[in-house]
């Protein structure tokens, strides 16, 4: 495994001065401004992919493969699961010590539910959306990412958080995109030495704390994933997927089933009692008279 993850590293820094795309490349409907030009615009002036942010960081394609990576996603939790009021620590960080210097860039990542019948993500999509107005067309992506994040700075690389989802309350994204921006701004301003000057960041591991929100504990379970973008190429991260809690449903109310014999037989027990302290009482008067 490890000779193997070193031949990779071995392609991948002689891969890092080959030609490759740029990292919007791929965007559906988006391409890549000509030297010397600008990005395709809206009507309103602004970049057309400067919109599409949470797209760049979640579609962007891998050659490699699922956890084909110099990097590894960790999940630990307390818990042991996803649980109400319970946070998962999610980090990523080298897979082994000697990548300890390799550093990533852009990246993005996500909770999303795992999945188990094919109409269960169109049943999330009505229950998110109320079922009243025509729910939007689904995508891959409409209402996938669950949870909160919880950013720390001294540990998140620079990093921060991203709301992805529509149907989200919060920011249910982190990463950045601060190396697709600088490409985007440079492209506006060929010219500016400040932006020739400017060095995005580059991290070797972050870590943030998830928090589990209602549509998260409403799935069956939940995986984490994360796109980073390292020697200009793009790999794909996954964890196992997190069993989510179900409470015991609370304990039935006791009920007493009053029919006509029970009624009956309450009447007839209490009779009873009543003859016999009536009789023990006679007994008691009796003996008093007779002392």
């Amino acid at each position: 495994m490890v000779s193997a993850v070193l031949l990779l590293a071995a392609a991948l820094m002689s891969s890092a001065v080959a030609q490759v795309p740029p990292p919007h490349a791929h965007s559906a409907g988006h391409h890549p401004p000509a030297a010397g030009g600008s990005a395709p615009s809206t009507g309103n002036g602004y970049p057309q992919v400067q919109s599409s942010h949470c797209r760049y960081l979640i579609n962007a394609p891998s050659p490699w493969g699922v956890n084909a990576s110099p990097f590894k996603l960790y999940t630990r939790s307390y818990a042991g699961e996803v649980k109400r009021g319970y946070p998962i620590e999610v980090s990523v960080q080298p897979l082994y010590a000697v990548f300890k210097k390799f550093k990533f860039g852009d990246f993005a990542i996500w909770a999303e539910p795992v999945y188990m019948g094919p109409h269960t993500h169109q049943r999330e999509m009505e229950m998110q959306w109320g079922g009243g107005a025509a729910m939007p067309p689904p995508s891959h992506h409409s209402v996938s990412h669950v949870g909160v994040w919880k950013v720390f700075p001294q540990y998140s690389g620079g990093s921060g958080s991203i709301r992805c989802n529509m149907y989200s309350k919060g920011e249910d994204t982190v990463g950045t995109f601060e190396g697709r921006l600088l490409e985007l701004l440079k492209a506006q301003m060929p010219n500016n030495p400040s932006l020739s000057a400017y060095q995005p960041t580059e991290r070797n591991s972050v870590a943030f704390l998830w928090y589990p929100d209602e549509a998260a504990l409403r799935s069956g379970s939940i995986k984490f994933v994360a796109k980073l973008k390292t020697f200009n190429q793009w790999f794909h991260l996954e964890s196992t997927p997190w069993k989510v809690h179900i409470p015991p449903p609370p304990p039935r109310p006791m009920t007493l089933n009053f029919n006509a014999n029970n009624m009956n037989t309450m009447v007839d027990r209490t009779v009873d009692v009543y003859q016999s302290l009536r009789k023990m009482e006679r007994k008691l008067d009796h003996a008093g008279a007779g002392v």
